[in-house]
């Protein structure tokens, strides 16, 4: 017996050191897949089946460059991010700075929320605010307690819950679909009739975006610092957005078997719970909670993947503004220590001071504005960080590269020009 438990003991490090391996890519997936990306993908699904699967699929490509970008800045020099970006001009870091400290001040505001309203959905006799209360304050401990090795692991199990809950869930409802064909009819490469604003929402949303910045942290954090990781870097990557894809059309399923030809909209994250009723008449009650537990999983691994990663970036642009030598970094950015306490209490503090005092009309701009705008920043300074002859060959842009970045950037500052001229005039 005692030699049969060793070799369990022993089959289980193996996968979890095989998973290991992949922990910032796993990360990533877990932090940058939220409510978010649920609710779009169901309510394409809803309305086009599987018709966008295929902007899924251009999104994620994107989205894999810009990440593989992020991370062959920081195999590019032992310095931070921040650092790089900052020797383009000190204005950079400014930039960066403002912009990442009110989405710092305003992500757990977004997030808790949500998290509190899915929790509520398993257990309806929750009250909201104190929900919310509870989620800010277990996320921001997570982060406290958790230097890399101990974060991975969270991260990691929450990815592997979120992403076999979702496939699970595909099988199950395309299982009990009384046509399944629908599934393969509606799969083309096509743009329907109404369909560009879902396809550009979720090409924009997909893969997230302050995510593909915060991966150059945790790239560092697992100790890639040099070419020698590019291989291992790009794998990581690789699978993090096989993951996201994998997530995406399997939620596509769902909601071409749950909400297509229905005529059910899905405009945010409370009308997921109206999916309580047809899956548990279909499935029974297992399948019910299984999908609640599936999204309270996905938006709770955001806020906290979220609080842990912009710690690391906020501290960071604090460092670099302040001049700090690059030397002295790890001092400031690396978990438990003062800056970044400091920052981690701010996260969990505001948004309790915003949830009591109400959300301001100019805050909620600030955050949205913030984010759109931080993408094409951000592959601004890819181009023009990563095609300076200082960088290692290996690591430079390619051609292929800066097309990709340079339509990406056209594309993303367009979306962000049009979100913040129809926020303005609504």
């Amino acid at each position: 017996m005692v030699g049969t438990k060793e070799d369990v003991r022993r089959r289980g490090a193996g996968l979890w050191h095989t998973i290991a391996l992949f922990g910032p890519g796993l990360a990533l997936a877990a932090t940058s897949v939220g409510a978010g990306d649920m609710v779009s993908t169901l309510e394409g699904a809803g309305s086009f089946g599987m018709g966008l699967v295929w902007v899924a699929v251009v999104g994620v490509l994107i989205k894999f460059v810009l990440t593989e970008a992020s991370g062959r800045l920081q195999l590019a020099g032992p310095t931070t991010l921040l650092s790089k970006i900052g020797s383009v001009h000190i204005a950079f870091a400014w930039l960066f700075l403002i912009v990442v400290l009110v989405m710092t001040t305003l992500y757990g505001a977004a997030l808790g929320s949500v998290a509190a309203l899915a929790l509520k959905m398993m257990i309806p006799a929750l009250p909201i605010i104190p929900t919310t209360v509870a989620m800010v304050l277990v996320s921001g401990a997570i982060v406290y307690v958790g230097k890399w090795e101990r974060f991975e692991k969270y991260m990691v199990a929450f990815a592997v819950v979120m992403f076999l809950g979702v496939i699970v869930m595909a099988v199950v409802a395309a299982g009990a679909m009384e046509d399944p064909s629908t599934i393969v009819d509606s799969l083309r490469i096509s743009i329907p009739d109404g369909s560009m604003p879902a396809a550009l929402a979720m090409i924009g949303g997909v893969g997230g975006s302050a995510t593909i910045a915060i991966y150059a942290y945790w790239v560092r954090d697992k100790g890639w610092t040099t070419t020698d990781q590019l291989r291992s870097m790009r794998k990581d990557a690789a699978l993090s957005y096989v993951a996201v894809l994998v997530f995406m059309v399997s939620m596509s399923v769902v909601g071409t078997a749950l909400v297509f030809g229905t005529g059910m909209s899905l405009s945010g994250p409370a009308e997921l719970e109206a999916l309580g009723g047809p899956l548990g008449a279909a499935f029974g009650e297992v399948v019910k909670v299984g999908f609640f537990v599936t999204f309270f999983v996905v938006v709770f691994s955001s806020l906290v993947g979220g609080f842990n990663g912009f710690c690391y970036m906020l501290s960071d642009c604090i460092r670099v503004v302040r001049r700090v030598p690059d030397a002295d970094a790890d001092r400031y950015i690396r978990p438990q220590g003062r800056l970044f306490n400091l920052v981690l209490a701010g996260q969990v503090i505001a948004p309790l001071v915003i949830m009591f005092t109400g959300r301001p009309v100019q805050l909620v701009l600030a955050y949205a504005i913030s984010g759109a705008f931080f993408l094409p920043v951000l592959i601004v300074a890819f181009l023009i960080l990563l095609n300076r002859k200082s960088v290692p060959a290996q690591l430079r842009n390619r051609l292929a590269v800066n097309v990709v970045l340079g339509l990406s950037l056209l594309l993303f500052g367009w979306l962000a020009v049009t979100d913040l001229i129809g926020r303005i005039a609504g």
